[in-house]
């Protein structure tokens, strides 16, 4: 397979310096097949991955069921599949923890978010004068 520059490559070499499928596969470095089959194209298709099995995919379910129940983090998710035969990664669990977290929250928020009226600048000045420095106005 190649990639969408040297599809462009081909065909500039074939319209515009005039050169046959063996000459555009030795200044390519291609086999001389797959530069023929590339010229007989109009448009460039790139190839579309297979897809394969992850090793998550057995545990998807139980991923859901859990953070339903319970706000757990990544971590503690990877922590409780561990235990029930899971040898993946923790990126792996992680990426697919963050796809489908109900609710966008973050799991075990410590601070509680001011209301959305509050404007921004309030939270800092509190925040500057329970820690005894002013700056600025």
């Amino acid at each position: 397979m190649i990639d969408y520059h040297r599809f462009c490559q081909i065909k500039h070499l074939q319209a515009h310096e005039g050169l046959n499928a063996s000459q555009i596969a030795q200044a390519v470095s291609l086999d001389r097949r797959t530069v023929a089959y590339w010229l007989t194209q109009e448009h460039f298709r790139p190839r579309k991955p297979r897809p394969h099995a992850s090793k998550l995919d057995p545990f998807k379910p139980d991923i859901v069921r859990l953070l339903e129940r319970h706000p757990y983090s990544a971590a503690q998710v990877f922590q409780r599949l561990r235990e029930h035969g899971f040898a993946g990664s923790y990126e792996l669990v992680k990426a697919y923890v963050h796809t489908v977290r109900p609710g966008g929250r973050p799991p075990f928020s410590r601070w509680p978010l001011p209301p959305a009226s509050v404007p921004r600048w309030i939270g800092a000045r509190l925040a500057q004068s329970r820690s005894g420095k002013r700056t600025g106005s």
